[in-house]
């Protein structure tokens, strides 16, 4: 359990990124209680593709590159995400199964929390569900357009 001072620096930080504007401040709070802040040196592997993790992360600062395997070139980067990104939806969303692997390019400060923890206050709470599960179709919805406008790129040059 955070401290006030934890909670209240959390609730502060969850207010600043554009992911979580349209949460109500009762959503945000709730989000808070379920999250822990750490931060991370550069370098620093988040998690690795093909591993299971039952947490979700939100960047508040720095960022962070993804990358995956592939047979033909090895492990290649495929993105870097910042401020405001959420890693690991599969967490919540699938079975957990990491797709990439996450590593900080820079010192990163990092919103932690536990898939299962939070899913069970979605059971409890379906308005704070439907709320956290836009905040997620939407930030699918902006990696899945970064990722297009990257392959575009990539195969247009």
């Amino acid at each position: 359990m955070n401290s006030p001072e934890q909670l209240a620096a959390t609730v502060s930080a969850m207010r600043k990124l554009v992911t979580l504007s349209e949460l109500s401040e009762d959503s945000i709070r709730k989000l808070a209680e379920l999250a822990t802040v750490i931060d991370y040196p550069e370098g620093t592997i988040l998690f690795c593709e093909g591993e299971y993790r039952d947490q979700i992360y939100l960047i508040v600062d720095g960022s962070m590159k993804l990358e995956m395997t592939t047979t033909q070139c090895g492990r290649q980067t495929i993105l870097t995400v910042g401020s405001g990104d959420l890693l690991a939806w599969s967490a919540i969303l699938g079975d957990g199964t990491m797709t990439s692997t996450a590593i900080a390019v820079e010192p990163s400060r990092v919103i932690v929390i536990v898939a299962s923890d939070l899913k069970n206050c979605f059971r409890r709470d379906t308005k704070f569900g439907y709320e956290m599960m836009q905040v997620v179709a939407k930030a699918l919805s902006i990696r899945l357009l970064a990722t297009r406008l990257q392959l575009l790129d990539l195969y247009h040059k």
